[in-house]
């Protein structure tokens, strides 16, 4: 894919933004890579971390991959008492995760448990009408708040994911892009920058910002001060959900 360079040099960097409760939604595909030398997992953790610290909420959506990178660095910022996440989840407890922010008919927030969530994500959604299980609609509809809020009206300022095709916008999509494309699409409908990791470019001046970002705050703490099951007890957890939910 030939990317397109004047779309990239008119994103700011996140630490242009004013940093003062303002959301941004870290998101991108459970395959998210983790290559020695070349993390991009690391690079998702020290974002949440770093982002939380200054003050950012983290909108996620409590999969495997990328969400959980981006939630663990803001839980460790969390964890000293900075910023704020909300992470929206399509079924309580997906992946055994606690958030209350969740959809489905006994959702515990009222803005995420409604009509209008999933009519937009139909409107972003290229098969939304052949899609046969609630699940999957549940999944699609939980995307719509990471890109504009659980109440609909207050979009995140920026979006940072990977997915393997590097989309960036609506026309960029495609089946390699996965679920994430659902809030890249409404991303671009409301003029929400994005940046993926899958980029060279994007990946340089995400970078940049970290290395200023750590002779700021110091580095990121070490994970194993976060008290969590392993990932291969959450993958049976999940499985185990998928294969009742999905019957």
């Amino acid at each position: 894919m030939a990317y397109k360079e004047e779309v990239i040099l008119r994103i700011p960097l996140p630490s242009t933004l004013n940093p003062t409760g303002i959301p941004y939604a870290g998101i991108g595909s459970r395959e998210t890579p983790y290559i020695e030398g070349n993390d991009i997992k690391s690079m998702m953790i020290a974002c949440g971390y770093y982002l939380a610290l200054q003050g950012y909420v983290l909108r996620s959506g409590g999969a495997g991959g990328a969400d959980e990178f981006f939630e663990l660095g803001a839980d460790l910022a969390l964890k000293q008492g900075k910023g704020e996440k909300q992470i929206f989840i399509p079924w309580s407890y997906f992946r055994e995760n606690p958030s209350k922010w969740y959809m489905g008919n006994k959702g515990l927030l009222k803005e995420a448990d409604n009509k209008e969530s999933y009519h937009i994500a139909s409107k972003f959604h290229p098969s939304w009408f052949t899609i046969k299980k609630q699940a999957v609609k549940d999944l699609m509809a939980r995307n719509v708040m990471q890109a504009i809020g659980p109440d609909l009206n207050s979009p995140s300022k920026f979006v940072i994911c990977w997915t393997p095709d590097g989309c960036i916008h609506h026309r960029d999509r495609t089946f390699e892009t996965g679920g994430t494309g659902q809030a890249i699409s409404i991303a671009t409908h409301y003029k929400i920058p994005v940046y993926n990791l899958a980029r060279p470019e994007h990946k340089a001046r995400i970078e940049k910002a970290l290395i200023g970002w750590e002779k700021t705050y110091g580095p990121v703490p070490d994970l194993n001060t976060l008290v969590y099951k392993s990932e291969s007890d959450l993958q049976k957890q999940q499985q185990s959900a998928n294969k009742r939910r999905f019957k």
